[in-house]
């Protein structure tokens, strides 16, 4: 199967041979899951899919994806893109998770979500727990929470309801660097 995140969020596993995991990827609503099965003559997951807070996925059987992938042009071009999107997140959490301060990389972590949500026009950003986050950037749960602590008391997120927080784009954008 293919899937495609209709709401909520997915975190990408990788499991080590040394039995630890990482969070590689970040997906959220309208990103595809699986679409390397396509290529693949064995229908295998590169990564271990795990859903975040509850989400609604819609599950397209393989053979149903392919053919549209080979009937429908437009629905091709929006999966290539949507897979190149995840080919440059997965370059990002190598390249902004792993590197840099605590702080820097909590930060990278809002402002990619809060980017993914002004591309859907919302003007807040469903939260990803400290322990998920810890996953993701690799750093101790107590740090990440005196980063969030700070974040909240300049104003930059503002909680607006259950595991749900307003941003300011503008501060959001000054801290990220951009």
């Amino acid at each position: 199967y293919v899937y495609v995140i209709r709401s909520g969020m997915v975190v990408l596993e990788d499991s080590r041979e040394d039995g630890t995991t990482r969070l590689v990827r970040l997906l959220m609503s309208s990103d595809p899951v699986g679409i390397e099965t396509v290529l693949d003559d064995k229908h295998s997951y590169d990564h271990t899919a795990i859903v975040l807070r509850g989400a609604e996925i819609c599950k397209i059987p393989y053979l149903v994806f392919k053919k549209l992938l080979e009937d429908n042009p437009p629905f091709n071009q929006q999966i290539m893109e949507a897979w190149h999107r995840q080919l440059e997140s997965a370059d990002q959490v190598i390249r902004e998770f792993s590197t840099g301060t605590v702080h820097d990389r909590v930060v990278g972590v809002l402002y990619r979500q809060a980017e993914s949500a002004m591309r859907r026009n919302l003007v807040e950003i469903e939260m990803i727990s400290v322990e998920d986050i810890s996953a993701l950037i690799g750093a101790a749960r107590e740090s990440i929470s005196r980063v969030m602590a700070t974040i909240k008391r300049d104003s930059v997120l503002e909680k607006s309801g259950p595991n749900r927080m307003r941003y300011d784009w503008a501060k959001l954008k000054r801290l990220a660097g951009r």
